[in-house]
């Protein structure tokens, strides 16, 4: 199981319905929020296919600064793909100014 912080311009711009329909396009299960810092994504496994997502056309708004993986080392699995609600937390999240 993997956990991917996402920070940049990733928050108001429809970057976690992208990851959704992006991880239910290649069947990776998990979920997408937003932080306080960032998105946080969790899969199951295969992070080389969910780094493709990452690697191509992301919505036009936004904009990914940098990334981070972290192995969880956990084996319980996920029944398909979810978007959860906002966690709170300390950080800086950007939202474009054509967005506001």
């Amino acid at each position: 199981m993997y956990k991917i912080k996402i920070k940049g311009i990733v928050q108001g711009v429809g970057f976690r319905p992208f990851i959704y329909r992006e991880c239910v396009k290649r069947n990776l299960n998990g979920y997408v929020k937003n932080t306080g810092e960032g998105v946080e994504v969790v899969i199951d496994d295969d992070i080389e296919n969910f780094t493709e997502i990452l690697k191509g056309e992301i919505p036009p708004l936004a904009r990914i600064e940098s990334y981070e993986i972290f192995d969880l080392n956990e084996t319980d699995k996920f029944n398909g793909f979810k978007i959860l609600e906002s966690s709170e937390g300390k950080g800086i999240s950007f939202v474009p100014a054509d967005a506001l």
